[in-house]
């Protein structure tokens, strides 16, 4: 299995932002803290699209950033294309057949 490093510019409000929500393929993952996250558990010939949103203190969601990320295969990188929001990208990690 792989993994991709998602990374973002942090978000701002009148209320301030807490948190960001993550989803792989409209599923949601672990919210973070912080900008920026690795999803694991990728497998190789599959497409994925991954979002993140911001989540404020009122508990306000922005709109979802999108990138799809798909392994073609070894030694083929990971492949990630930017669907919404040129501050979200990803990077590939240990990207190993699996």
């Amino acid at each position: 299995a792989s993994s991709i490093a998602l990374t973002w510019s942090p978000s701002t409000d009148n209320v301030g932002v807490t948190g960001y929500g993550l989803y792989r393929n409209g599923t949601s993952l672990p919210p973070v803290t912080q900008p920026g996250a690795t999803v694991s558990g990728l497998h190789c010939g599959t497409a994925y699209t991954l979002e993140v949103d911001a989540v404020d203190a009122a508990g306000y969601r922005s709109t979802r950033a999108a990138v799809t990320a798909s392994r073609v295969g070894s030694p083929t990188p990971l492949i990630a294309q930017l669907l919404a929001t040129p501050s979200l990208s990803a990077r590939c990690r240990s990207c190993t057949a699996g």
